[in-house]
């Protein structure tokens, strides 16, 4: 005769796993709720090599939807204007508010092909050993890490106004133990010295600009670019057809009309070019489900730095 399984408590509160702060870098997770006292103990010996491992790949995502929900435990609050008002920042964050930054790497890893134009910009940069550097715009770092990553010898350093996006940033250097550096400043005031850097590197940041603060970066990034030093950036550019006009519409209400018309009319490359630059082009394009990302270079002419 089977034995009768033991009915748990009913309860209308709900039961939410999270990561346990004692044991967050273990990836562990424990149960609260009117369950808790019914879920069984693992012990440390039955969790085999393949389970930690699937953890490990995911604990990073898990404590990002972890800090997202405590933002919103208040289902009434975070929708109203008031909230939306309060977590405004006098820069634009990567989703906007300030309290999605956290939605930022799973967002990009699961709706565009990430890796795809990030290692296709870094072999378009054509990296050199000794090179010095910048990933402008950096937010979570995940560019910034791959190019020391591919160029272990290349001098790289992360530039981005938000907070929020460096500690995620941090964490991920922390984890990766690559030495990089991840400075916090505004685009259109680098805090670098002149003829400084061989390459800057952008992706998806030029979209958070307005027109005016496009041509203060590029101002700034001409200026601590070293003579024939090159620009590389990956942003929305001009849609290729009617339904990837219609798919970035999705990015407008997002990140707001007033920055994002110049990449959709395709004036990048004629911002770059005002800038200063020389043979700016538009390299790549990939069609997304946002819009049409494009791939662009440029490159500053070989004068003396005096002269510039």
């Amino acid at each position: 005769m089977r034995a009768k399984r033991k009915n748990l408590p009913t309860s209308t509160e709900p039961v939410i796993c999270y990561p346990d702060s004692r044991r967050q870098s273990q990836s562990q997770w424990r149960i609260a709720g009117p369950a808790a006292a019914h879920a069984p103990q693992a012990s440390p010996t039955c969790h085999s090599n393949r389970r930690r491992g699937r953890w490990r790949t995911h604990s990073s995502i898990c404590r990002q939807w972890g800090a997202v929900v405590q933002e919103l435990s208040d289902p009434v609050s975070w929708l109203t204007p008031q909230f939306m008002n309060r977590t405004r920042t006098p820069y634009i964050p990567a989703l906007r508010y300030a309290w999605l930054t956290a939605l930022y790497d799973p967002l990009l890893q699961v709706t565009l092909r990430e890796y795809t134009f990030k290692l296709r910009l870094i072999e378009q940069a054509a990296i050199q050993q000794g090179c010095n550097l910048l990933d402008l715009g950096c937010g979570t770092a995940t560019l910034t890490l791959l190019v020391k990553r591919l160029h272990p010898e290349t001098q790289v350093v992360g530039l981005d106004a938000d907070p929020k996006a460096l500690e995620i940033a941090r964490a991920k250097r922390a984890q990766s133990r690559l030495d990089v550096g991840l400075d916090l400043g505004l685009s259109m005031k680098l805090p670098y010295p002149d003829c400084y850097f061989d390459r800057v590197l952008s992706s998806l940041f030029f979209h958070h600009l307005t027109t005016e603060n496009k041509r203060r970066t590029l101002e700034e990034i001409f200026r601590v670019l070293r003579p024939t030093g090159e620009l590389h950036v990956a942003d929305w550019g001009k849609a290729q057809n009617s339904l990837m006009r219609a798919a970035f519409l999705l990015v407008q209400m997002l990140d707001g009309f007033e920055t994002t018309s110049g990449n959709v009319r395709g004036e990048l490359l004629d911002t770059f070019r005002s800038a200063g630059f020389q043979d700016v082009s538009e390299t790549c394009r990939y069609m997304t489900v946002f819009g049409t990302l494009s791939l662009y270079q440029a490159r500053k002419p070989g004068l003396r730095c005096s002269e510039v």
